[in-house]
Order: structure tokens, then sequence, then C-alpha cells
């Protein structure tokens, strides 16, 4: 999470760790058409990283942004529910299994 200031928003961080070999094209389509229909963000940023590549998972990070420090807390916790979702139902292999 960044609370660093940046053209009169904040910018902040959700790690969404799946298994190795998934398209990570679908998932940031979905992460961009999800985050466009919620009210928090401000539209500024709306990124999907490759984080981190390990042998077990791979880490994404959905970088987004909000006007202020309240609006990117919903907009975070609403954005994982909503990707952990989608995974689950689209592509339901891509979710670990284990921690």
């Amino acid at each position: 999470q960044n609370w660093t200031r940046v053209a009169g928003g904040i910018t902040g961080a959700v790690a969404l760790p799946i298994v190795p070999g998934h398209e990570i094209a679908p998932i940031r389509a979905a992460f961009k058409a999800a985050l466009a229909t919620r009210a928090e963000w401000d539209g500024r940023i709306a990124e999907l990283q490759v984080f981190e590549v390990r042998a077990d998972a791979i880490e994404l990070r959905l970088i987004m942004s909000a006007a202020d420090p309240a609006a990117l807390a919903r907009l975070r916790l609403a954005m994982r529910e909503t990707m952990v979702e989608w995974l689950r139902v689209e592509m339901p292999d891509a979710l670990r299994r284990e921690i």
C-alpha cells in the first residue's frame, strides 16, 4: 500500500497470487473492467503488474488510485473480493490451493 500523494490522490495495491502457467491478459482485462465500475476509483491509475515470479506462484499487483485514503481502503477491499470471485468463476485453476 502506498499512501504517497500524486496529483491530488493516492495510490494503493492489492496482491493477487495465481498459479504459474495462466494467461495474464484476461485477468488484466477483468481488473480494468471491474475497476471502471467502482465509484471510489478516481480514473487516474489502473495497472496490473507481474510483481514476482516463483516456481509455485506468480504474484500480480493490482495498482489503483483514489481521491482519499477512505476511498482507497474501500476500493482495495472491493477489488480484492471482485477479482478473487472472478478467478473462482472464470479461471478456477489459477487460484492457489496451498498457502
